[in-house]
């Protein structure tokens, strides 16, 4: 596996900002992350101490970016850089194109790429724990659906998950052509509708077999805007989860579909888990 990087020490929040390249096996290249790190505040580093010389491994907490973004949107439309730093979590950002986070019907295995190949890669260059009270995942749109379908299938690697905006009942969303704009993309990712209910992209089906085997499922975060397209959608997974007695933390509020609101739950989610 090749790969290149830099870092770069950023003043003001006092963080390694780390942009990888490197060959996947499973994303048909070269393929983009973000890593930040939280290093020494302004005091330690006119301290004398080795302040890279890190006695433990970092929390770490996968962002996952929408359908029209890509790794860098997170860092440029909120302060999560800010906030992870200020609860000591290093952020893994990866980039997936318009995948859904899935191993497409019709192209790349990029759920086999965040869910394996990218938690091992960055384990293996830095101080990240491979702890499951360590390991976290969140995402907003397309990253909502993603990092609970990341979260939901490795429940013993994940402690918590959030989505923000995201589409939860993505097969509901198939099934009934809710977005139609985007159907060239839907079935490149996804294939056919009808295959597409209980399979392993059906969030309610992973969802139910989890409760059935009585597994340890991660701590479940909503959050969404009343004014979202994908409003229904959230309240439908919400209402489904409840239904099987799965706890789900949800907070809705006055707004659509925006970084207003996602700025604001980041911060709120990255207090709770850290």
């Amino acid at each position: 596996m090749l790969f290149r990087y830099k870092i770069i020490i950023e003043e003001v929040f006092f963080v390694a900002f780390i942009e990888c390249k490197f060959k996947s096996k499973y994303t048909g290249g070269e393929t983009d992350i973000i890593v930040i790190l939280p290093v020494a505040n302004g005091k330690e580093l006119f301290s004398g101490k080795e302040i890279y010389d890190f006695e433990g491994k970092f929390k770490t907490l996968y962002l996952f970016h929408g359908l029209e973004d890509d790794q860098s949107s997170w860092i440029r439309y909120t302060n999560v850089e800010h906030y992870a730093k200020n609860k000591n979590i290093a952020l893994v950002i990866p980039r997936v194109e318009t995948s859904f986070y899935t191993d497409m019907a019709y192209g790349h295995q990029y759920f086999t790429f965040v869910s394996e190949e990218l938690p091992k890669f960055v384990r293996a260059i830095f101080p990240l724990s491979d702890k499951r009270e360590d390991n976290f995942v969140a995402g907003m749109s397309m990253g909502g659906y993603g990092a609970l379908k990341l979260a939901l299938s490795k429940p013993k690697e994940f402690s918590a998950v959030a989505s923000f905006s995201g589409s939860p009942d993505m097969i509901h969303e198939l099934e009934n052509q809710q977005i139609e704009t985007n159907a060239d993309i839907l079935f490149h990712d996804f294939g056919r509708p009808e295959d597409a209910r209980n399979s392993e992209n059906d969030l309610l089906y992973i969802l139910k077999n989890l409760k059935e085997r009585n597994e340890d499922i991660p701590k479940i975060y909503q959050f969404c805007g009343d004014r979202d397209f994908l409003y229904k959608n959230n309240q439908m997974f919400k209402k489904y989860a409840e239904s099987l007695g799965v706890d789900v933390e949800y907070e809705e509020c006055v707004g659509g579909h925006e970084w207003r609101l996602w700025n604001l739950w980041i911060k709120k989610f990255i207090d709770i888990i850290g």
